[in-house]
């Protein structure tokens, strides 16, 4: 979501806060420009000197793991058949697959990859 206070000044202010989508911003009697809260919804985080990338790519974490994920059972299943048809340089590859992304669920859940 967008800064409520400065929104608009610089184009990192555009999606500085990721919140739950029920989030609604409220303004108190506060004097001070910068003080408001959510008067509904949550605060997940808040980005600080990061790219609006940075946000945008927090905000889909859920569906890129699911990605990765469903990417990890394709490379299972794509190394039995490989493994079947006795296709050595395309097993290795897709190990490879399999290898980079359970390592990456790992850094994500704060698992171990399996």
């Amino acid at each position: 979501m967008p800064c409520p206070q400065h929104h608009g000044k610089h184009p990192w202010w555009f999606t500085t806060a990721i919140s739950t989508e029920d989030a609604e911003v409220e303004y108190g009697d506060d004097p001070r420009p910068d003080q408001w809260c959510l008067g509904k919804g949550s605060l997940i985080c808040e980005m600080r000197d990061g790219p609006p990338a940075n946000a945008r790519l927090i905000a889909s974490a859920p569906e890129l793991l699911a990605a990765l994920e469903s990417a990890a059972e394709l490379a299972e299943g794509a190394i039995k058949l490989l493994r079947q048809l006795n296709m050595e340089s395309g097993r290795i590859a897709a190990e490879c697959v399999l290898r980079d992304a359970r390592a990456a669920i790992a850094r994500a859940t704060g698992g171990n990859a399996s």
